[in-house]
């Protein structure tokens, strides 16, 4: 039995010393060790949350998605491409909806004949509810421009919701 004056003391802890060959870089996880240094516990957090918006922007630009955004744009009646078959095949391909050339053909020549004349910017949401009657004539047309309507929609929605969660998550 050992009385609390004969107790041994244990020799003071060495002190710590930072790693020299990696002063250069922001070490992301430790093994048990807690830097005492703010400043390097910044710049992991912000490292991090640059790593997870790339990754998200890396996916969101991907090849496959570059297509649908091309799509996308050649549906847009202020782009030299607006209604460009092949630039919009992706998105129709995507919705499993048949492409009928020709009535893309039909409706691009119709709008360069009577459409580009107007003063005002046409937006694809005023193309589809003044021209909709014409387009009942080329469903194909009229589903593709109804589909970008939705599909812009909710890609911008989404991009900036995960960015929003890609900095939410690093900073809890």
């Amino acid at each position: 039995v050992t009385h609390a004056d004969d107790a041994v003391h244990a020799p003071p802890k060495r002190q710590r010393q930072a790693n020299k060959s990696l002063q250069d870089y922001v070490v992301n996880e430790s093994l048990g060790q807690r830097e005492a240094n703010i400043e390097q516990e910044c710049k992991r957090l912000f490292f991090n949350i640059i790593d997870s918006i790339l990754g998200e922007i890396a996916v969101r630009f991907s090849e496959c998605n570059s297509k649908y955004m091309a799509a996308l744009n050649a549906l847009d009646p202020g782009n030299e491409d607006f209604l460009n078959a092949e630039k919009v095949r992706p998105l129709l391909d995507l919705t499993k909806t048949e492409m009928v050339e020709s009535q893309f053909t039909v409706a691009r020549e119709y709008w360069q004949t009577w459409c580009t004349d107007q003063d005002e910017k046409v937006t694809l949401v005023k193309l589809v509810s003044n021209y909709s009657t014409v387009f009942q004539a080329m469903p194909v047309v009229l589903t593709a421009l109804k589909h970008a309507l939705t599909f812009g929609a909710s890609t911008v929605r989404k991009l900036f919701f995960n960015v929003e969660e890609c900095i939410f998550r690093a900073q809890t």
